[in-house]
């Protein structure tokens, strides 16, 4: 009976880690999918320039009421508090303000929009100018969601966030919120970080806050389980042969053209997750070969870093010729690297090299059966 006992408080031990560590995972699947955003395409993270000091105005707009006016100072001082971002009212209304919280008529969003955000203005991945706009009827239960989205995080995924198309609650930010929040205000979380790098923080992060009950051996085998299981999805999901991620199939205005979108987009983001050692082991040669498959799709990104790979001899046979003729594609793009950095390749090249290059850069034509 005694070893009955004993067999039977381990078995529940045993059990209740493995639910735990469940719950680790979902919420670290609500991590991943907050950077997906509403067309199902993944995104580098733009924020807000955090750096102690700055201060961003805010206006209020259009015919509001003070329930309203209320909701967004709770909000934004909630948002003070967990990312070190500064606000303060602008009270001339003709003045421009970095972010605008206007109230608009019924028409102006459709039946079926109750509230939008959109970032007007970047730098560096860096967001300098952003509006929020919103019904009256329906304002004081998205305020928090569009602040969100403003402050960086553009995903809608599953889970207990304001985020998600069915919120638990939608009045105040909820435990995966502040961690969201956390993680992208986080000095280790730079702007223009890919998805990889935020899930990477945003685990660290969920971690600190322990819920879970968990040792950091089974953290450690949960997590590692988990970012190895996303690469391979990936990587699947980039090369045509593995299913559409779900937050793809979720979106509500993820069309063919945003799936092919999200395909080359993660085709860059795995190269540089290879050059970082993002959830993987370091590998230039990898990183090169997804940014080959994503460049020739003519993701300018990925033929700029191509091409610097070329240049450099890192993770490919040094050729300045082959780096000419990436950057000059980019070039094409309007990709302002790309502009710089072909005239100053071509000019080490010496003229029939030259124009072997412009020949090379006016016969190509993009990838686009995939």
């Amino acid at each position: 009976m005694q070893g009955l006992k004993r067999y039977c408080v381990l078995f529940a031990l045993l059990f209740s880690s493995i639910v735990c560590a469940a719950g680790f995972e979902d919420d670290l699947q609500v991590g991943w999918e907050v950077m997906w955003d509403e067309r199902g395409t993944p995104r580098q993270l733009m924020k807000w320039d955090n750096k102690q000091g700055n201060l961003y105005s805010y206006k209020i707009t259009g015919n509001h009421s003070s329930a309203d006016r209320t909701q967004i100072e709770k909000i934004l001082h909630s948002t003070s508090i967990l990312t070190g971002l500064n606000f303060k009212e602008e009270p001339n209304q003709t003045a421009d303000a970095p972010l605008e919280f206007k109230f608009v008529a019924d028409s102006e969003l459709g039946d079926t929009v109750g509230c939008a955000a959109q970032t007007l203005k970047w730098n560096n991945y860096k967001i300098e100018k952003a509006w929020i706009r919103l019904k009256n009827r329906s304002a004081y239960s998205c305020i928090a969601h569009e602040i969100m989205h403003v402050l960086g995080l553009p995903g809608h995924p599953e889970g207990k966030t304001v985020l998600t198309y069915f919120p638990w609650r939608r009045d105040v930010f909820m435990r995966l919120d502040e961690i969201m929040l956390k993680t992208i205000y986080s000095t280790d979380t730079p702007a223009g970080a890919t998805p990889f790098k935020v899930l990477q923080t945003y685990s660290k992060v969920l971690q600190a806050d322990n819920p879970y009950n968990l040792s950091t051996a089974q953290y450690q085998e949960a997590e590692q389980i988990f970012f190895s299981k996303k690469i391979l999805e990936m990587e699947q999901f980039a090369m045509g042969t593995g299913a559409i991620p779900q937050i793809v199939i979720r979106s509500g205005r993820a069309l063919q053209g945003h799936i092919r979108s999200a395909k080359v987009g993660m085709i860059h983001y795995l190269g540089m997750a290879y050059r970082d050692a993002t959830l993987v082991k370091k590998d230039m040669k990898q990183a090169v070969q997804w940014w080959q498959s994503s460049a020739t799709k003519g993701y300018s990104n990925s033929q700029v870093l191509l091409a610097f790979a070329y240049l450099n001899g890192n993770g490919a046979e040094l050729n300045k010729a082959e780096a000419a003729k990436w950057f000059g594609i980019a070039a094409n793009s309007n990709n302002s690297i790309g502009v710089k950095q072909y005239a100053l390749v071509m000019s080490t090249l010496d003229n029939e090299a030259q124009i072997i290059v412009k020949n090379q850069i006016s016969a190509f034509k993009a990838d686009e059966n995939y």
